[in-house]
């Protein structure tokens, strides 16, 4: 009977959806969790990566695709975002829901060549085209990662902050078209508006996709990361 039990509550653990929870924009990721840097092993990343039904998983990068031309290196997609990960200090697990939210690249069986240059969307502002400098998808996890880790040790440098109350429109939306009025709790979701500066088609999007991959609810309905 306790062996019924048991397999019971796990049976509901994985299917509760994520989206049991309220989304809420003034709280979209701790601190903690973005600097959660050792959060998966390589293994554990390319597992995850293989489980998807995006190509990512066959690719493999090389100098062309950011990678520093000296050292000759191939690697996989797991490879550089855990190294990248670990060298900068930063939850892999950020990563892959970054690179899902910005170029579908986790589940898209057939991207184009510009969804790995831009796998992060670094160095691509709104109304504006991106920056070569930043191409390819080494350079994409390096400097997303370091982006992200500097938005959390050094909020001063930026314009959204945590604590201080700012209004954002949704100019690319058809629905929930409203301004929305958001007071970022930490630094890593006021991170992520500098990063994004929407609410919908943007930091809910990242939310969602957290939450769905990396997150499960008790039958309470509460909250505990995977």
């Amino acid at each position: 009977m306790k062996k019924i039990i048991i397999s019971t509550v796990i049976i509901l653990l994985m299917a509760t959806p994520a989206l049991a929870t309220d989304f809420n924009p003034n709280y979209i990721i701790s601190d903690s969790e973005m600097l959660d840097y050792n959060s998966m092993t390589l293994r554990e990343i390319k597992e995850f990566i293989d489980g998807k039904e995006g190509a990512l998983k066959n690719y493999l990068f090389t100098a062309k695709d950011g990678l520093p031309a000296e050292a000759g290196t191939v690697m996989s997609a797991a490879e550089v975002i855990y190294d990248r990960a670990i060298t900068n200090k930063i939850n892999p697990k950020f990563l892959l829901v970054l690179i899902q939210k910005e170029q579908s690249l986790l589940t898209d069986a057939s991207p184009k060549q510009s969804q790995y240059d831009w796998a992060a969307g670094y160095g691509c502002p709104d109304g504006g085209g991106c920056n070569d400098r930043w191409q390819g998808f080494y350079k994409q996890m390096n400097s997303a990662a370091l982006q992200f880790y500097s938005y959390v040790t050094e909020p001063h440098l930026y314009k959204y902050k945590a604590g201080e109350t700012y209004v954002f429109t949704n100019p690319y939306g058809t629905i929930n078209t409203e301004d929305i009025t958001v007071t970022p709790a930490n630094n890593a979701t006021a991170g992520l508006y500098n990063y994004t500066p929407h609410v919908y088609n943007g930091n809910y999007n990242f939310w969602n996709l957290w939450n769905r991959y990396f997150s499960r609810f008790l039958i309470d309905g509460s909250l505990v990361q995977a």
